[in-house]
């Protein structure tokens, strides 16, 4: 409902990581189901293929810099990944550009 946001959405509720890896990565689940209606925005907009892809990479670095850091593989930085799905931010070679 908010593509084209410029602000960060306020991350969802805590899952608990007991409940297993499934229930843990609600949240990358619901990311991956949007990355059709996320390429047809940048489409939409004239976003190269290309920058899509390099921006909706950003989920799995994150996931593994925490699998790096806590051995688990969650997102690190929920709220900032909402940009990424809104088309509020793109990267650009080694830049990341918030509109």
């Amino acid at each position: 409902a908010d593509l084209g946001g410029h602000d960060w959405l306020p991350p969802g509720p805590e899952l608990p990581r007991e409940r297993g890896p499934a229930w843990r990565h609600l949240y990358v689940y619901a990311y991956l189901a949007l990355v059709e209606v996320v390429r047809a925005y940048h489409r939409d907009h004239g976003i190269p293929d290309a920058v899509s892809w390099a921006t909706l990479a950003d989920l799995g670095r994150n996931l593994a810099i925490d699998r790096r850091m806590h051995g688990e593989g969650w997102p690190v930085m929920q709220a900032w990944l909402t940009l990424h799905a809104r088309g509020g931010l793109y990267e650009l070679g080694r830049l990341q550009h918030q509109r």
